[in-house]
């Protein structure tokens, strides 16, 4: 008897639908109370207006809604496609393992999981969100036994991912100069698209020029090596776990074309992108000394502000 009130007492995520659209800009949608749904625009991108929130999808940059909570999707480029995860939290435990014994290691999903009519807007930088959904769909051809199982780990982690990532964002560079931090900020939440330093100094606040002299100070790099630096690390972890094309990476990383995103990928590393996802697929490991760096002036850099 106690045991069943134990596991009665337990809780774990239980997968509703999934599904891949595109979904109507300006019509209103509803995550049902009881439920949570999670959003992220695979293709192309939009802003997303929960409440009083609005964030803007695109690449990486995801949302997590619980109910009850209505969302609409505003200026959807014309490509726009969502991918949409329904989940529920029901009574029980996988392989002994819950939502409680999770909460011990990411403190988040409590708060997460516990939230009513709130929008979590998050990073999906190492990709673990991405690839979660991939595999949830390929599940369906599993036995219903290790479809239940697999899916209830995968919905585990997607909710540990989460979980990691606003903690990252609450902890991220508190020791900065406040305009510095402004201008990172700004700076991850729009990689993605086509920015300026202008734009990025109007966000923090300050003149262009006092921020071309404390940036390097705070962080040791200019803007646009800083900028370079974080597309070239998102880029190497959509080509790590997901089988995404080049082209559609250097749109997800804000870079103008996949001609310059592979020069620059192989300034950057020492390999074109194919050879760095070649080299991991059969290493899980990436050794530079496998692929040379290139002759210095052997490319010419396409010339661009802000690459």
């Amino acid at each position: 008897m106690e045991d069943v009130t134990r596991i009665k007492q337990q809780r774990i995520p239980s997968l509703v639908t999934l599904s891949t659209i595109a979904m109507a800009s300006d019509f209103s949608y509803e995550c049902p109370s009881g439920m949570f749904s999670l959003l992220c625009a695979v293709a192309g991108s939009c802003n997303l207006t929960a409440g009083d929130q609005c964030v803007r999808l695109i690449g990486s940059r995801m949302a997590l809604l619980s109910g009850n909570l209505r969302y609409q999707m505003k200026d959807a480029s014309p490509e726009l496609a969502v991918s949409r995860l329904d989940f529920s939290i029901s009574c029980g435990s996988v392989c002994g393992y819950s939502l409680a014994q999770m909460a011990r290691v990411f403190p988040q999903v409590r708060e997460l999981t516990e939230s009513h009519g709130a929008c979590f807007e998050f990073e999906d930088s190492g990709a673990v969100v991405l690839s979660a959904l991939r595999n949830l769909q390929s599940f369906s051809a599993f036995p219903p036994e290790a479809r239940s199982l697999q899916t209830a780990l995968t919905l585990c982690s997607v909710l540990g991912a989460i979980s990691a990532a606003l903690y990252a964002q609450s902890s991220r560079r508190r020791g900065y100069n406040p305009h510095v931090r402004k201008a990172l900020d700004y700076i991850e939440a729009n990689y993605m698209i086509a920015i300026s330093t202008e734009d990025i100094a109007g966000a923090a606040g300050v003149h262009v020029g006092h921020l071309h002299r404390i940036f390097p100070e705070e962080t040791g790099m200019t803007i646009g090596e800083y900028l370079t630096k974080l597309r070239i690390e998102k880029a190497k972890t959509l080509l790590m776990h997901t089988d995404i094309s080049s082209a559609s990476i250097a749109r997800r990383t804000g870079i103008s074309s996949q001609q310059y995103f592979c020069r620059l990928f192989r300034k950057e590393t020492g390999m074109s992108p194919q050879e760095y996802r070649k080299s991991y697929a059969l290493t899980c490991q990436y050794d530079p000394s496998v692929y040379p760096p290139p002759t210095p002036g052997e490319e010419t850099e396409e010339k661009e502000a802000l690459p």
